[in-house]
This record gives structure tokens, C-alpha cells and sequence, in this order.
């Protein structure tokens, strides 16, 4: 909810706080934390572009083409980098700029060595470009891993680096969901509503008429995908919150 102009939720997990970049090293993408919550398979094959992983990015393009034609797209919390990657090898109109704040994911980012000059070390709450130069923002999986407050903070920062009528895309887990899985990954900190993803957006300065929202992840979603070539998208109760709004 908005609150006297602050954004407030009733997501946030008791005992949890921000990971510095020492945690998500490659064990984290590798599932070497599995104990603590982590999703990624233990095998490791999340690093693998190639893998049966590499969906995932790929429809996140699918997404951001669906409001977007070509030109420049911020990749907050990029991790190794597989956005790029698909965006290059799908030949995508799009050039990617990541940044992490974990600067030994960053190195991970090795299967085209030409990609690392695209990415910067930084925090999701404090982007340092130029303003109003990117036509579309991602952060994907990364505002629950951040306070209430800095999740906010990177909301408005991504508005003040868009262009004008430039689109901020958002993917997080659902709190009004069937699954706890996200509630267990230690490394979220909150889990918001799709109520709240809204008034984030709205208190970030983005036009509320223009948001659009879907969610995704349910049970025997990745069996109905393999038979029907694409995911189940429905208003509520998926286990991810797809939003996107205008500057």
C-alpha cells in the first residue's frame, strides 16, 4: 500500500536481511546452498546457457519484444549474463547492458568474452548511468532480495534512467501463491502482492494506466509447456508476478 507517500508492504520476512555480493557467488548458482532455500538445481546446469534453463530467458525477451522493438535494455541483477547471451544469439534488436553486484558472477560471463565490456558492478538501489538513456529496464528476481525500501529506490532510479515512454519490466515472486518455495529461499527478503507491485510502480513515478500484469508458475506448468510449446499465464496465483508499466 501507499502510505503518506511511502511505499509499505506486509511481505517482508521475519529475520531475513540484504545479502552482500559475497553471496551469490557460483555455489549460490550452482545449488551448493540448496539447504538454505536456493532453487537452482544442484547440478549445477543453471550456469549453462544451453541448459533447459535457457527458456527462461528466452521468454523474457519475448516479453520485453512485446512493448519494445529494438534499442537499449538495462539487466539489473544480469548474473553470468545469459540475457545477453540469448540476445545475441537469437539476434534480438536489442544491445544489453548488465549490471550485478556480485562482481564474480560477473566473471562467469565467459562464454562470449566480448559481453564483459557490457556490464558494470553495482547495486540494484543505486544505478550510476546518465539518465533517460535506456528504452527498456529489467529486474529480474532481484527486488526480493532487496529491503522494502531499496526495492523502491531502484523503482525510481529505473524512471529516472528511462527514456521518455521508456518501459521498466518487472519479475517477482508472488506472495498469493499455491507454492513456499520463495518464502524458503534465504536469500529473499520480502515477497510482494500484485496489489503492491502496483503501488510500487505507482510511487516510482510509472503512469498506472499503462501497467499490465500476468503471472506465471503453476502446478504442472513445466509438463502443460512441453505438450503446448509455451507457459500458463493467468491474472493471480501463479508463483511469479510479471509487470511492466510506462514512463
Amino acid at each position: 500500500m501507499i502510505e503518506e507517500g511511502r511505499f509499505i508492504t506486509r511481505g517482508i520476512i521475519p529475520g531475513r536481511y540484504e545479502k552482500g555480493p559475497d553471496y551469490y557467488d557460483k555455489e549460490y548458482f550452482s545449488s551448493g546452498k540448496a539447504t538454505e532455500g536456493i532453487q537452482f538445481p544442484q547440478n549445477g546446469s543453471y550456469l549453462n546457457p544451453e541448459s533447459e534453463y535457457c527458456f527462461k530467458f528466452q521468454d523474457l525477451l519475448r516479453w520485453i519484444e512485446g512493448y519494445i522493438s529494438n534499442g537499449k535494455i538495462l539487466d539489473v541483477g544480469c548474473g553470468p549474463g545469459r540475457l545477453a547471451y540469448w540476445s545475441n544469439k537469437l539476434k534480438r534488436p536489442f544491445t544489453i547492458i548488465g549490471c550485478d553486484i556480485s562482481e564474480t558472477i560477473l566473471r562467469l560471463n565467459l562464454i562470449n568474452p566480448n559481453d564483459y565490456i557490457n556490464v558494470i558492478v553495482s547495486s540494484a538501489s543505486y544505478l550510476p548511468f546518465i539518465s533517460e538513456q535506456f528504452d527498456g529496464i529489467l529486474f529480474s528476481d532481484i527486488l526480493e532480495h532487496l529491503s522494502p525500501e531499496h526495492a523502491y529506490s531502484a523503482v525510481k532510479d529505473a524512471y529516472r534512467l528511462l527514456k521518455n515512454k521508456g518501459r521498466i519490466f518487472i519479475k517477482v515472486p508472488n506472495r498469493d501463491t499455491w507454492s513456499m518455495a520463495d518464502y524458503n529461499d534465504q536469500g529473499h527478503v520480502w515477497l510482494p502482492s500484485l496489489e503492491e507491485v502496483h503501488d510500487l510502480l505507482q510511487i516510482g513515478g510509472f503512469n498506472n494506466e499503462t501497467v499490465n500484469t500476468f503471472t506465471r508458475g503453476f502446478p504442472l506448468s513445466q509438463t502443460i509447456r512441453r505438450m503446448v510449446k509455451k507457459d500458463l499465464r493467468f491474472p493471480y496465483f501463479g508463483r511469479a508476478i510479471f509487470a511492466t508499466a510506462k514512463k
